[in-house]
């Protein structure tokens, strides 16, 4: 059981420097493809850890015999909720990829800051004139 507890403190530890990769990711990158990805990363570590979290035994002895050759009795409402998390984050991606696609179409950079001194550039020009 000592190793089965080190591989679950290494699994949560992995999934906490997944989640802050992500959110380093998501602000400090001016590039907003890069920003989906890290987003997209941090809904897919979140949806580990529920799923993880819902084992009802996580250490120690179980208190009934395995069933049908599964290790562990499993919650079942952490896994709708990753599945429902899933779903919504699969939605979020679509809606701001095409977000993303139209901003460079209009654009033509997917560059934060380039695109904001762009628009910066041009409302001072409006005043001027």
């Amino acid at each position: 059981m000592e190793v089965e507890r080190i591989l679950w403190g290494a699994f949560i530890a992995s999934l906490m420097v997944t989640a802050s990769i992500a959110i380093w990711g998501i602000a400090s990158r001016p590039n907003l493809v890069k920003k989906l990805i890290a987003l997209t990363t941090l809904g897919d570590s979140a949806c580990l850890f529920i799923a993880a979290a819902g084992f009802r035994v996580p250490y120690g002895e179980l208190p009934q015999p395995p069933i049908a050759g599964y290790p562990r009795p499993v919650d079942p409402l952490p896994q709708a909720m990753v599945i429902t998390a899933v779903v919504i984050e699969l939605g979020l991606v679509l809606v701001l990829a095409s977000i993303a696609v139209r901003l460079y179409e209009h654009e033509g950079s997917l560059s934060l800051p380039e695109i904001l001194v762009r628009e910066e550039v041009e409302a001072e020009e409006a005043i001027e004139e």
